[in-house]
């Protein structure tokens, strides 16, 4: 609705830890003809780059799931009570 701010999803990377690079981000979504993630160390090659005010690739490596996540998927039985419930988080401030 008009005035009111963009929706966007929250996303999860898959992260590694390599010895001689430190922790990588990949995107286990995989590959179509217009995106690319290849596994380029110590080149990030995620294919949905942030691009809009407001979208953001967040800062920190969790080992674990968000419990907002976790919550969210165990709370609505079906994919349209998850739709219409998305899990945010607040951007931490970069530093």
């Amino acid at each position: 609705a008009p005035g009111e701010p963009p929706q966007y999803y929250l996303h999860g990377l898959n992260a590694v830890h390599l010895k001689k690079h430190g922790w990588y981000l990949m995107d286990a979504r995989g590959e179509r003809e217009d995106l690319h993630a290849d596994f380029t160390p110590p080149v990030e090659a995620l294919p949905y780059a942030p691009a809009k005010p407001g979208e953001a690739t967040l800062p920190e490596i969790w080992p674990e799931p968000l419990p907002v996540v976790v919550d969210a998927l165990t709370r609505y039985k079906t994919i349209e009570e998850l739709a219409a419930n998305l899990p945010d988080v607040e951007l931490m401030a970069r530093k």
